[in-house]
């Protein structure tokens, strides 16, 4: 099987003569999430052909709950994936379809496109339980709505989306510990320049980037960037996109 990797969150696609198989958890996801983010998202499907697609989970160990204040985290548990195409299954890793507090874990999606192509809402329900010193142990209801399968038609070019100056959100996002990409658009290829700075405006990273047209992607490690606030941008040409990133405590 062949798995490439997008940002923290694995994401795999199989051709027609690929096996299914469990996801594995991505252990050198250290920041608390789910992967991709609402922004990344699943990957399209064709119609006809077979499809995987992983949920990637970092679970924290604890959190702070409204009312309840510092608390423990048990276990997120997967009680169920509604809106998948039919003829899609989903399987966890734990096989359980629980989480525990501080654990790495995934779920992969799975099955055979249908034959209509169309978009696919999901929604991933979760029951999250924890231990409070004032409220005793906790249980919530939590459900994730942003994912969604898009199935594409098989016959003929899809058309092309014109292609702007733009840069994304990094991702892991914003927090990230011990790496992030970030992700920009081009409509031409050419040089960009990159530049990372603190909240003083003070450079600490500046580099020159080959772009081509349409996606690309530069990595960063915090290795060299203390913990805290900082901003990320990027020009093409005369237009600057700056945005904001968080880096996480060093362990």
């Amino acid at each position: 099987m062949k798995k490439q990797l997008l940002t923290l969150f694995t994401i795999s696609f199989l051709g027609a003569a690929q096996i299914y198989a469990q996801c594995t958890p991505n252990l050198t996801i250290t920041v608390p999430g789910i992967y991709p983010d609402s922004v990344t998202n699943l990957p399209h499907g064709v119609v006809n052909l077979p499809y995987v697609a992983d949920i990637q989970a970092k679970i924290p160990p604890d959190t702070t709950i409204a009312v309840c204040g510092y608390t423990i985290v048990n276990y997120f548990a997967v009680n169920n994936i509604s809106g998948l195409p039919s003829g899609f299954t989903w399987q966890s890793n734990p096989i359980n379809d629980t989480f525990p507090g501080g654990s790495n874990g995934c779920v992969q999606i799975s099955g055979t496109a249908p034959s209509t192509a169309g978009t696919y809402n999901l929604t991933v329900q979760l029951q999250a339980s924890g231990t409070s010193g004032i409220c005793g142990t906790i249980s919530l209801p939590y459900s994730i709505t942003y994912y969604k399968i898009v199935i594409d038609s098989a016959t003929g070019i899809a058309p092309v989306p014109l292609v702007t100056f733009d840069v994304l959100q990094n991702s892991p996002n914003p927090l990230f510990e011990p790496s992030t990409d970030i992700t920009f658009t081009v409509p031409t290829s050419g040089k960009v320049e990159f530049k990372v700075l603190d909240l003083l405006g003070k450079e600490l990273v500046s580099r020159r980037i080959d772009a081509v047209a349409g996606v690309n992607k530069t990595p960063l490690s915090s290795r060299y960037l203390k913990s805290g606030i900082y901003f990320y941008s990027v020009t093409y040409k005369s237009k600057t996109i700056t945005r904001k990133m968080i880096v996480a405590a060093k362990p």
